[in-house]
C-alpha cells in the first residue's frame, strides 16, 4: 500500500529527484543555498548512494533551515523558476521526516538560553538545584517533543522532553526576561555526543553528506550526569530565553496551561533522602507511621501531587493521629488532583475534618430516624 504524500510545510526537508551522477552533497547543498534566498538558507543535504557509497542514485533530501524555505523550493520547481543544476532540471516534493532532527521554524528554536532545574514549592516559587548557561532549545511539533542541547564539564548532552511527559507548561518571567515552566510527570531522556572512527554516525566526511554544522557524532543514552542526580528528584525544568526572543510563538507550539507572571526561585538545600534509591520521603525521627502510609507518600511525590520538601515532622504529626482508613481516603483524593498540593497539611486537615463531620451527621440519622436507607427499591404490580 503506498503511503499518502506529506503535505508541504510539515517538515523543513524535500526529496530531490533528477540528480546528475558527478556532483558531490557540498554541490548540491550550495546551489539551493543560492537558488533559494528569500526564505531561509540549506542547512544539510544527503545523496542517496549504491555499490558501497561510490555511485549515485540520483536522488536525495536537502534539509532546510525552516518549513517555509522547503515549502519555497517545492514552490519554485514546480512552477519552473528553479534554476536547472548542471543542466538537469531537479524534481523537488516534501519528504516525510527531517535528515536531522531540528525545529521546522527558526521561532521554534531558542539559542544563548538558561535552562533551571529544580523542584516548584509553591504555584509561582521554585526550588533550583541545578542551572546551565549557553543551552539551544528546538521544538519539534512532528515529533511532539522539545530538544535541549547542553554542555556539561566540557561533554555535549541532549534532553528530549517529550509532550505527553509535559504536565503542565506556563509561561513566566524570570528578572523580568520570559520564560517557559514544564511541569514533568517522568524525567526527561538524557542523550551525550559520542564520537570516533569506531562511532558510525548519521553524516560521514564522504562525497554523499554535507551539513553546515558539525554532524560527524551520534547521541547515545545516558545516565544522570548531574550531582545527586538531580533529574531523578527534581520535577521542574524551567527554559530562560534570551532577551528579543517571542516567548509566545514558542508556548502556541506547546501544550499551553497558562500564565504564572513573575517565579521567584531560591537554592535547594537538600534533597529528602540521603539513598540513592527511592523512598524520596523517610519517617522522620521520633515519628512512626505504618508502610503504608509512607509508601503513599512517596507515590504522591512520584506522582507530582506532593512536594518532597513538604513531608516534614509537621505533616507526620497530623499522620500521626489520624487512622489508616482516614488517611486512605485522603490520599486517595489527593491523588487525583489535576495539580501539585502545596498546602498538604490545610488539604488533610480540612478533608479529614469533613469525613469527621460526615460521619457525626450519618450516626446522628441512624439513631434519631431509625431510617433504613435503600440504594433502590423495586416496586412489582
Amino acid at each position: 500500500m503506498s503511503t499518502a504524500a506529506p503535505a508541504p510545510g510539515s517538515t523543513a526537508t524535500v526529496r530531490v529527484s533528477n540528480i546528475p551522477a558527478s556532483p558531490i552533497a557540498a554541490e548540491l547543498l550550495a546551489f539551493f543555498d543560492s537558488a533559494v534566498t528569500t526564505a531561509g538558507a540549506a542547512f544539510a543535504c544527503e545523496i542517496a548512494a549504491a555499490h558501497r557509497g561510490w555511485l549515485s542514485r540520483g536522488h536525495g533530501s536537502v534539509q532546510f533551515d525552516s518549513a517555509s524555505a522547503a515549502t519555497h523550493a517545492i514552490d519554485l520547481a514546480s512552477s519552473g523558476r528553479l534554476p536547472p543544476f548542471l543542466g538537469s532540471c531537479l524534481s523537488v516534493s516534501a519528504a516525510h521526516a527531517d535528515l536531522l532532527p531540528r525545529a521546522p521554524d527558526l521561532s521554534l528554536r531558542a539559542a544563548d538560553a538558561s535552562l533551571i532545574l529544580g523542584n516548584r514549592v509553591a504555584e509561582r516559587e521554585l526550588e533550583v538545584a541545578y542551572s546551565w548557561d549557553g543551552v539551544r532549545a528546538e521544538v519539534i511539533p512532528g515529533k511532539r517533543r522539545v530538544d535541549l542541547y547542553l554542555k556539561q564539564d566540557s561533554r555535549s548532552y541532549k534532553l528530549e522532553v517529550l509532550f505527553e511527559d509535559i504536565r503542565e507548561c506556563f509561561g513566566c518571567h524570570l528578572d523580568g526576561t520570559g520564560a517557559i515552566l514544564l511541569q514533568l510527570a517522568y524525567a526527561p531522556r538524557i542523550y551525550t555526543a559520542i564520537s570516533g572512527s569506531t562511532v558510525k554516525s548519521r553524516f560521514t566526511d564522504d562525497r554523499f553528506h554535507a551539513c553546515k554544522e558539525d554532524a560527524k557524532f551520534a547521541w547515545v543514552r545516558a545516565l544522570d550526569f548531574t550531582p545527586n542526580n538531580s533529574f531523578g528528584e527534581c520535577s521542574t525544568l524551567v527554559l530562560k530565553l534570551s532577551k528579543g526572543v517571542p516567548v509566545s510563538e514558542i508556548l502556541e507550539s506547546l501544550p499551553f496551561s497558562g500564565e504564572l507572571g513573575e517565579l521567584a526561585i531560591s537554592s535547594m538545600d537538600a534533597f529528602g533522602s540521603s539513598s540513592n534509591v527511592v523512598p524520596l520521603v523517610d519517617c522522620p525521627n521520633g515519628f512512626s507511621v505504618p508502610y503504608e502510609v509512607l509508601f503513599r507518600l512517596n507515590s504522591l511525590v512520584h506522582m507530582g501531587k506532593l512536594v518532597a520538601r513538604h513531608v516534614n515532622a509537621d505533616l507526620f504529626k497530623v499522620l500521626e493521629e489520624l487512622s489508616i482508613d482516614t488517611l486512605r481516603r485522603i490520599f486517595e483524593k489527593m491523588s487525583k488532583l489535576k495539580s501539585t498540593c502545596y498546602e498538604p497539611l490545610q488539604f488533610i486537615r480540612h478533608e479529614a475534618h469533613s469525613m469527621s463531620m460526615s460521619k457525626k451527621a450519618l450516626l446522628s440519622n441512624k439513631e434519631g430516624g431509625k431510617l433504613m436507607r435503600c440504594y433502590r427499591i423495586h416496586i412489582t404490580p
